[in-house]
């Protein structure tokens, strides 16, 4: 802090203000906390990374695709689900690989079995709960929007390419074996982040 003669003649203490114009012509300093959705150490220690847990399941069907994990951010809930790590597993003989695939927005029968959403931050007293919802064994009446998949075999394998689930949107997991009764296990790590809406109430968009 410095003290300078202003336009009026008056001298006084001066300090510097960042304005944030979003032309997306300039480079600008970076806004407080805008990092925190996309910094896994950041995110942590605010209680904002969550884990929907390890489904569980003993394939017995070969080669038939069988729906396996659900992950739901429910609409209104005011934040994005930045799945940072996708978890894939199998357990068995060198035989006993699995594909899995991972889809947008299935036509649901019925969600399944809900699972427990776990902060990755225990403390006392407890971060807020996660708005996610998770299932296990979800009832499928089709896919949806295919993004991605992984084999495994006898080992586990990991995604860290991020995906990002808006309000009201679904993520699946499915899984194939190609040997009877192949014990697999699927885990999602994402980060909470608020959605920073305009005037108007829609989310804030990027300049392109």
């Amino acid at each position: 802090m410095e003290h300078m003669e202003h336009v009026d003649g008056r001298k006084g203490p001066c300090g510097v203000v960042n304005f944030y114009c979003d032309d997306g012509k300039h480079p600008h300093p970076p806004k407080p906390d805008c990092d925190e959705c996309c910094d896994p150490c950041k995110a942590n220690k605010r209680g904002m990374s969550f884990v929907a847990p390890l489904a569980t399941a003993v394939v017995a069907q070969v080669g038939v695709e069988i729906p396996m994990q659900l992950l739901y951010n429910p609409a209104g809930s005011g934040k994005n689900l930045h799945i940072n790590s996708r978890l894939a597993l199998t357990n068995g003989s060198d035989d006993n690989g699995a594909v899995f695939k991972y889809y947008f927005d299935p036509q649901l029968n019925a969600p399944g079995v809900p699972e427990a959403v776990v902060c990755m931050n225990v403390q006392t007293p407890a971060f807020p709960a996660s708005m996610a919802q998770a299932y296990s064994a979800p009832s499928v009446a089709s896919n949806g929007i295919i993004i991605d998949g992984i084999t495994v075999a006898v080992d586990e394998s990991k995604l860290d390419n991020q995906l990002i689930l808006g309000e009201g949107h679904w993520l699946l997991v499915t899984v194939r074996v190609n040997a009877e009764n192949v014990r697999c296990g699927s885990g999602l790590y994402f980060v909470e982040c608020p959605i920073k809406r305009q005037h108007d109430g829609m989310p804030e968009q990027l300049p392109v």
